[in-house]
């Protein structure tokens, strides 16, 4: 299977606040992009929705970073 590889460069905005960034159209690895599994039922074979990507057969990476002052009682930021 394939990997997307993206760099993200974190370099402190103007002021702190909480940024994110979104990684989409990643090929759901449950259900392997098909949106669900096939079930049997009593008038046959239906279809059962994947609980990961709901359907869609893909799935999005969300990274959060959250900016915060400085470490207390030192400059190093830790």
């Amino acid at each position: 299977m394939s990997k997307k590889e993206t760099t993200i460069r974190i370099e402190p905005p103007g002021r702190i606040h909480t940024e994110g960034f979104v990684s989409g159209g990643h090929r759901c690895r449950y259900c392997g992009g098909r949106g669900g599994f096939p079930k049997e039922g009593p008038d046959g074979t239906t279809e059962e929705v994947c609980p990961d990507c709901r359907g869609t057969g893909e799935v999005r990476a969300v990274v959060t970073v959250e900016w915060k002052p400085g470490a207390e009682g030192g400059r190093d930021g830790q």
